[in-house]
């Protein structure tokens, strides 16, 4: 499996029509190369409990893509990066990468707006792990 390093240069923390909990990390606004977006519904119901969609929804793109419902061990958040850790049999390793790091510069303002909203994707997992460095 392959190990990905980006830096994130456009960083998105709400989804534009408010459908759902989103954190969306890009190289690039426009002629995007990688991506990630972590997105989870507001709520869940019996159907979809039933077709495993009550989770967080994780997907990446670039020269591979692959997303799914769950599929992460780790998501480990500093105030300069993000390590993802995917599932040797997670829907994501379909795409071969089994890490990545998405480097980034925050403000205290909005790495603490981007650590809520990974609370809220996580919430109910252990996935989510906050580290000073």
């Amino acid at each position: 499996m392959q190990h990905l390093i980006f830096d994130a240069h456009c960083i998105a923390l709400e989804h534009p029509e408010g459908l759902c909990h989103l954190v969306g990390l890009a190289d690039s606004e426009f002629d995007t190369h990688n991506y990630v977006m972590l997105q989870r519904d507001w709520e869940s119901d019996a159907h979809d409990r039933a077709l495993g969609m009550d989770s967080y929804h994780a997907e990446y793109g670039g020269a591979q893509r692959a997303g799914g419902y769950g599929g992460l061990v780790r998501c480990v958040l500093t105030p300069q990066a993000m390590q993802l850790v995917f599932a040797p049999s997670g829907p994501q390793a379909a795409g071969g990468v089994g890490s990545m790091d998405i480097r980034y510069q925050l403000d205290a303002a909005r790495y603490a707006a981007l650590h809520q909203a990974l609370a809220l994707i996580f919430a109910g997992t252990d996935c989510l792990q906050v580290r000073a460095a």
